[in-house]
């Protein structure tokens, strides 16, 4: 009986503890939003855009006065792409995006995008309404598809596996990336957006130049070089092996199923590529 009170006793304080540390790290979150800048080599013409992941329904602006459509503006990129996770799977109201997408229209800053694991929790007909309404905002789903930015640059896009989940993820992303690899030209500088990145060794693999991924939410959180959490060794900032370079971005957003943040604001990573 005394070592059940003693196994009892340890028990609740570790469940004290974690609800501690959980209530911590939830109160710890400020609404605000950052612009980091990663710079890369790449060879060609000069161009930027930025990268809007894991917004998971939040509005254009932020507690701390900014703004996604302000950033854009301020900014300017050639391009603006999203990475997936636009949504969770209760949303009901897409107009949340409208200011970042009407503003992308106003400045001529083309828009493309591919699903996250969130857009895969949808229906089918929900996941189709909302590609509908992305498409009539003007942004491009690249999905299975490789499309020309500029000249000596293209964009390519993962369907995430969580849209087909009956078939196992890993030779899902391969079997896309197999495809993929014969649609550009390696001698170009080629990206690929895709929502998880932890299938970095593969996309670098089939001659990807840059990876964009989400996903993560930056761990969650993060003390220097480690997240609170993380399956993947890849889950926040800039990676780089030989001559291959892999953007994870902590999200515009948090989740509504986690919505927790730890020393991370949300952000809108501008990515320059220079000649």
């Amino acid at each position: 009986m005394l070592l059940l009170r003693k196994v009892l006793l340890s028990l609740s304080l570790m469940v004290a503890l974690l609800a501690t540390v959980v209530l911590g790290v939830a109160l710890s979150y400020q609404d605000a939003l950052t612009v980091p800048v990663y710079e890369l080599s790449s060879g060609q013409t000069p161009i930027s855009f930025m990268l809007a992941g894991d917004i998971h329904n939040h509005p254009d602006k932020y507690a701390d006065g900014n703004s996604l459509s302000a950033a854009l503006e301020e900014h300017d990129p050639d391009f603006l792409f999203f990475s997936g996770d636009m949504i969770d799977s209760h949303t009901t109201d897409f107009s949340f995006l409208d200011p970042l997408l009407n503003k992308a229209r106003e400045l001529s800053i083309p828009a493309y995008f591919v699903f996250g694991n969130h857009e895969g929790d949808l229906s089918k007909a929900r996941v189709e309404e909302f590609r509908s309404y992305m498409e009539g905002q003007d942004a491009i789903d690249v999905e299975g598809k490789t499309v020309e930015l500029a000249p000596g640059y293209t964009l390519s896009g993962v369907a995430d596996p969580s849209l087909n989940p009956f078939v196992d993820a890993y030779r899902l992303v391969e079997q896309e990336l197999k495809d993929l690899h014969g649609t550009f030209d390696e001698e170009d500088y080629n990206i690929v957006l895709c929502h998880q990145p932890n299938f970095s060794g593969l996309m670098s693999s089939y001659g990807f130049d840059l990876a964009l991924s989400g996903h993560t939410h930056g761990g969650q959180g993060q003390i220097g070089d480690l997240a609170l959490f993380s399956h993947s060794g890849v889950f926040h900032g800039l990676y780089t092996r030989k001559d291959f370079a892999h953007v994870v971005t902590a999200g515009a957003g948090t989740s509504y199923y986690l919505p927790l943040r730890f020393m991370q604001t949300n952000e809108f990573p501008l990515i320059q590529l220079e000649s």
